[in-house]
């Protein structure tokens, strides 16, 4: 995406549209994600997304999307393994 030449993006994560600062700016968020992410873990799934979804927002005070997360986080828990057993 950061070679495409295009004038305006739309990237799904954060507000509205814009140019190529929007490209750097989801780049930086999933990385900042999978950072977040990373020493999130238990045996409670609730208690997991819950982490997870605190986490996320403090992170990313900014972003907004709390009903994203709400929808989204607890397949993210599952599918990466953050359930211990």
């Amino acid at each position: 995406m950061k070679s495409y030449k295009k004038e305006t993006f739309y990237p799904g994560h954060g507000k509205g549209s814009g140019g190529q600062e929007l490209v750097t700016a989801n780049v930086a968020y999933l990385k900042g994600f999978e950072t977040a992410m990373a020493d999130i873990s238990g045996s409670d799934p609730k208690a997991v997304v819950e982490a997870a979804k605190q986490k996320l927002l403090s992170t990313f005070p900014d972003m907004g999307g709390q009903p994203l997360l709400d929808w989204f986080l607890p397949q993210y828990v599952q599918c990466a393994g953050k359930v211990t057993r």
